[in-house]
């Protein structure tokens, strides 16, 4: 719920910044970023790392590597580090009250990145569904 939010309030605060032509980005470009997310999440879940120091800075510079090269903005910097902390805490905080746990003790170093990564995407897509010429596709389809 948090991130749909997320998505429809990102172009809202773009255009009042005035940063939203800066980092107008193409479907294919949110494309590669989406078939980027998924390899990032499943190359920490399958690598096999030596220690929790290893696999947490190899996260945070893949998940870092991914805002640079799709977004770069503040706003998605911003709300990706959000929805890394809101997740993360109601994530672990379903674990203290015992209604998950962990299948891999790892797993809690990568999640945080992989939230982030999530919420940069999300921006991503919430940017380009809030383009003029999808609006107008949208409000023909209506009709």
């Amino acid at each position: 719920m948090f991130l749909a939010t997320v998505g429809f309030l990102s172009p809202c605060i773009d255009s009042k910044i005035g940063a939203f032509h800066v980092y107008n980005k193409e479907w294919p470009s949110v494309l590669r970023c989406t078939a980027l997310f998924f390899g990032f999440s499943h190359a920490t879940a399958r690598i096999d790392f030596a220690t929790y120091s290893q696999l947490s800075l190899t996260a945070i510079g893949l998940s870092i590597a991914l805002w640079w090269v799709f977004d770069r903005s503040l706003v998605g910097f911003v709300f990706g580090t959000a929805a890394a902390l809101l997740a993360t805490f109601i994530f672990q905080s379903c674990v203290w009250k015992q209604l998950y746990r962990f299948s891999h003790p790892m797993m809690a170093a990568w999640l945080p990145c992989l939230f982030f990564s999530g919420g940069v995407l999300i921006v991503l897509v919430g940017r380009q569904l809030a383009k003029p010429d999808v609006m107008a596709l949208m409000q023909r389809k209506v009709k």
